[in-house]
This record gives C-alpha cells, structure tokens and sequence, in this order.
C-alpha cells in the first residue's frame, strides 16, 4: 500500500527526486476507505511509503481513524525516518495495529552518513531505535554498505553498528550508482559513468569505489554472517520473539536457517 509518493528529503544515492518531482500526500479519510477495504480479504497489509511519518498531524489522524474503525488488521511500515520517532505517536501506532517500523539507517559511520547528505547522527539512529522497541515494534533497519567513499573499516562500522543497535532484522545492501541519484549525476560529471549506465556497482577496477568487486561481495556476506549468526542475536531473537512478540513463527524460521548451516566457514566468521 503506497499513502504518498516521493520524499521531502535529498539523500544524495536516492533515485526518487528524479521519479517524483516533488512530495504528494494522500487524506487519511482516503486512505483509511483503502485500509477498509484490504481488511475485507486481508488481515495484513505492508505500507511502502518512503517516508511515512514525515506529515505527523496526517499520520496520527490515520492511526485515530484506525484505532476508530477497529479494522484488526497487522500493519507493517516501510520508511519512517529515525528523526520522526515519537513516544506518543508510537504509542497510537501501536494500538491501531502496527507491528513493525523499518528505518534507513544507511549507515553506522557518521562521515558516511554526512556524505550521504542524511541529516541524521548516531545517537538519534539509537534513540528511534531504542523507542521503537520499548513500543514494542518488530524493528527492522536498511544499511547499504560500499560508498564511493567507503573502506572496509567503514563498512564494520556499520555491521558493528548493526550489532549494537541489536535490531529485529537488518538488510544490507551493496552500493550502487542508480541514473537520476545525485552521486551518479556527479559521477557522470567526473566522467566516471556514460549516459547510458543506468545502474553501477561499488568498483575500484572501474574507479567507481575504493574496493574491488570481490571485496564488497565477500564484504555484504559478511555483514550477514555476523549480525544474523552472532550468539548475542539468537538469544535476544528467542527472548523478543516467543516471549516479547509471541511470534513463534518468526523465531521457528530463523532458528531452522541457523541450524541448516553446515559450513564451518560460517561459523568461523561469527564476532561475538
């Protein structure tokens, strides 16, 4: 389900200034007749938007119209910017039936953050964090790993980052030069990339990064290795999942992948 379209912000890898000239936003009364109807056949529903909570007042009018409507429908939020968390707004999330927020964190190393042009720091990435568990939230945060910028220490920045923040779920994604994102026009002006690249990953053989395609491949196996593989990980996801969440679903999947591992490499990797 898609409530607005665009992003009022101008991360510098983001694509979607290109795509959508500027911020659109649907009512809540309009958006509240579509949850009504997805609720008629569905008992879930996942919002895409890019930046869900940008517009509070809308924001908490939807989740009042929720709460009114009594839908009992799991609600599960894509985009929410770390610096839009609030107690009370949660608060009102929660009990209209949101299950979980997922952030773009992009990054656990200020410098890159700041390249990035996110105009978010550290410790309110912590605290959104933070909050979003204390509600009760399943909690899940995007870091995109290899930067033009980026070394590896950059990258296990974020990864420990990753561990710290000891989310739900975190996804990593490599890097890459997207045509219509302001790193790429710069990029294009360097000379680094034609007209006709629509999409470039992280490589230092092409002069699009500081490291070798091998070493940011192997660097995103990494990434997953040690968050989802870490002891510390698997015995908060017990605990959260079957005692915090009762989600036995969830803990019963992850615990199966863990056990499907038969690589001693793997395990090799772990950082506890």
């Amino acid at each position: 389900m898609v409530t607005t379209r665009g992003c009022p912000f101008h991360c510098r890898f983001c694509v979607s200034k290109s795509i959508f000239k500027k911020y659109r936003s649907r009512s809540a009364e309009n958006v509240i007749k579509e949850f009504e109807e997805i609720a008629k056949e569905y008992d879930s529903v996942f919002v895409v938007d890019d930046n869900f909570l940008f517009e509070k007042k809308r924001a908490e009018k939807i989740m009042d119209l929720l709460i009114e409507k009594q839908l009992n429908i799991e609600i599960w939020i894509a985009g929410i910017r770390v610096t839009d968390a609030d107690a009370n707004l949660f608060k009102k999330m929660k009990k209209a039936g949101v299950k979980s927020v997922e952030f773009g964190i992009e990054s656990g190393n200020q410098e890159v953050l700041n390249y990035y042009d996110k105009k978010i720091t550290l410790d309110q990435i912590r605290n959104a964090v933070a909050l979003s568990k204390k509600t009760g939230f399943l909690t899940i945060g995007n870091f995109i790993l290899g930067a033009p910028i980026e070394t590896e220490k950059h990258m296990d920045d974020s990864i420990n980052f990753a561990k710290e923040l000891n989310l739900d779920f975190a996804f990593f994604y490599p890097y890459s030069y997207l045509k219509g994102s302001a790193l790429w026009e710069d990029a294009f002006q360097k000379g680094i990339v034609k007209e006709t690249d629509l999409f470039l990953m992280n490589n230092s053989r092409e002069g699009l990064g500081n490291l070798s395609l091998e070493i940011f491949r192997n660097k995103i196996a990494e990434a997953y290795q040690r968050f989802y593989f870490s002891p510390r990980y698997l015995l908060s996801q017990l605990i959260r999942q079957v005692f915090v969440y009762k989600n036995f679903r969830v803990f019963y999947t992850g615990l199966k992948l863990f056990l499907q591992q038969k690589e001693g490499s793997v395990f090799e990797s772990i950082n506890t």
